[in-house]
């Protein structure tokens, strides 16, 4: 019955006035009561929680109307003065939340649309930020006196500016924590060494008179962050047995969806992608001769930004390339000494043969020499035999001979090796 009692309240107040008749000093006394959207931090609540609440009323009833039905009421007090009421997002602009005292009342009527539901997609923008980097969205705040709203991923209230002061909320894993900053004078919200995580729909609603004034949605995708490609020589996945010519690699570490390129000036040589949701190394491998101009360079990129890194081939490669001069040389000088060598071991194995033949020769000769002094001793015996035997015993006149002995050079004589390429 209270509920048709402030109905027929209502129609006679209506009626009075259409009659000329005069508001009374407690009609007059009523302030019209607030409503305000009061949102659940980083919770995702599907309901829309909207408060009524009035001033300057000590002994009143507020009460939530659902069309002609009461949905809930109290009586105000100094510290009571507050009644809520959940909706749905999808529920009819059907409640109105209504303060009565002495007989008159105030009304609000809940606009629905206007208080709980998100911005609407017309007005979407794309914003692309790489990871560690830091992001503006603007507000475009107009009026010091607007309340600016800053929601993400549907109705989670992450920041609020009120008269010029600024609230931040932070989500239960702590992903905003200390990464949030308003400008209290646009409204407009930074997110500072952004993350992956923080890719996501933020909605910004700037609120004056209880009512949207405005509404944006910010499509935020944060990209990996892409380093500058790191360019070594000499990697074992690429070294060749090519020694004329220098091996290099380029390569990144940590990435999810890059790509790795060498280009020749703007020719496209090689190419090389991933795509994995976990991070992992990759890596593009390049040949290149050590007289080519410094005209290469490897490309990192991902579908938002790319990174170039430029080879420098006479730094890179000039040790490698120096070493090759170095053995170049070495060969050069060896070879003529080795054939120097050979040349001479072998005229001295020639002059060692020479000495072996002349040796032989000389040692038949004395033997054919001995041979004939025993035969001509032999003759001379036979004669003093014959002497003794006609003359008696020989005196002293026997005479002796004595024979050349030549010893033949040895074949293992030792010649010093720097008289090799000097003996005649």
């Amino acid at each position: 019955m209270a509920h048709v009692w402030l109905i027929l309240t209502f129609f006679l107040k209506l009626l009075f006035e259409s009659c000329g008749g005069e508001k009374t000093a407690d009609s007059l006394k009523l302030d019209i009561p607030r409503l305000t959207r009061k949102y659940l931090p980083c919770t995702g609540n599907l309901t829309c929680v909207v408060m009524c609440s009035v001033s300057g009323v000590k002994q009143a009833q507020l009460s939530w109307f659902n069309g002609s039905t009461i949905y809930t009421s109290l009586n105000i007090s100094d510290s009571n003065n507050k009644v809520y009421i959940g909706v749905d997002y999808q529920d009819k602009n059907n409640y109105s939340c209504v303060v009565s005292s002495s007989g008159f009342n105030q009304w609000t009527n809940l606009d629905i649309h206007s208080l709980c539901q998100s911005c609407s997609g017309t007005n979407l923008t794309k914003v692309d930020v790489n990871e560690g980097q830091s992001v503006t969205l603007p507000a475009n705040l107009t009026n010091d006196q607007d309340e600016v709203l800053w929601l993400y991923e549907g109705n989670n209230l992450i920041a609020s500016l009120t008269n010029g002061s600024e609230s931040y909320h932070d989500c239960k894993d702590g992903r905003f924590k200390n990464r949030l900053q308003l400008d209290i004078t646009t409204g407009s919200l930074t997110i500072h060494i952004i993350r992956n995580i923080h890719s996501g729909q933020f909605n910004v609603k700037i609120i004056k008179s209880f009512r949207v004034f405005d509404c944006q949605i910010y499509k935020v995708t944060v990209h990996p962050y892409l380093p500058t490609p790191i360019i070594t020589r000499n990697s074992s996945k690429c070294s060749t047995s090519n020694i004329s010519k220098c091996d290099v690699t380029c390569s990144e570490v940590n990435v999810t969806h890059a790509s790795l390129s060498w280009y020749h000036e703007n020719s496209l040589i090689s190419i090389t992608s991933v795509f994995r949701l976990n991070s992992t190394n990759i890596s593009l491998c390049l040949e290149v001769e050590y007289q080519d101009p410094n005209n290469y360079s490897c490309v990192a990129n991902n579908s938002f930004t790319n990174s170039t890194a430029q080879l420098h081939i006479n730094e890179l490669c000039k040790d490698q390339h120096n070493n090759l001069r170095y053995l170049g040389f070495l060969v050069l000088l060896l070879v003529p000494a080795i054939l120097c060598l050979i040349y001479c071991l072998r005229k001295n194995c020639q002059r060692d043969a020479r000495r072996g033949q002349t040796a032989v020769s000389i040692t038949a000769a004395q033997e054919n020499d001995t041979s004939g002094g025993q035969q001509q001793t032999s003759g001379t015996a036979a004669q003093e035999d014959v002497c003794a035997s006609g003359q008696g015993t020989p005196g002293n006149d026997a005479t002796e001979e004595t024979s050349l002995i030549i010893q033949p050079p040895s074949s293992q004589e030792s010649i010093p090796l720097n008289t090799l390429c000097c003996s005649k």
